[in-house]
């Protein structure tokens, strides 16, 4: 492969990794929605910050596993 089909490759994973990130971070976000009985988008509509800093911790913590996830496995070294 050359090294523009390399690149093209890259450019098609990151941007697949990318999309399969934001939707499954929107698919979290639902999920919570849905299971949480407080209502956090009228929590922080209504100013209640501490529910915007908990909306905001929950979505770090979805991305870090995501991202975690998401990695390529690692290899053992041979020799």
């Amino acid at each position: 492969m050359t090294a523009a089909g390399h690149f093209l490759m890259n450019v098609a994973s990151c941007v697949f990794g990318v999309l399969l990130g934001m939707f499954l971070l929107l698919a979290a976000d639902h999920i919570i929605d849905r299971i949480d009985p407080m209502g956090f988008d009228k929590e922080i509509k209504n100013g209640n910050v501490a529910a915007a800093i908990v909306m905001g911790a929950l979505i770090i913590g979805v991305a870090i596993i995501i991202y975690a996830a998401m990695l390529p496995a690692p290899t053992l070294p041979t020799g």
